[in-house]
């Protein structure tokens, strides 16, 4: 997800400062990008991996830290 959400960054940026006979093309893999990084959440959130509380979030991820922590 990090490297979804760099990409989209990278390419509004790249969006913004190249000329319009580019940008169409850059549009495009922007949206590609954004359309990924959504299905990709959306996976994650079915899956539980990331939730929508962030507390609970938090209390998830402690969970597998300590559970990592006990596996090494």
């Amino acid at each position: 997800m990090q490297d979804t959400q760099v990409r989209i960054s990278l390419l509004a940026q790249c969006l913004l400062e190249n000329p319009p006979l580019i940008q169409d093309s850059i549009a495009n893999e922007l949206r590609t990008a954004i359309e990924f990084l959504q299905r990709l959440t959306e996976y994650c959130v079915r899956k539980a991996w990331i939730l929508p509380d962030d507390s609970a979030q938090w209390e998830q991820d402690l969970k597998w830290a300590y559970k990592a922590v006990k596996m090494v």
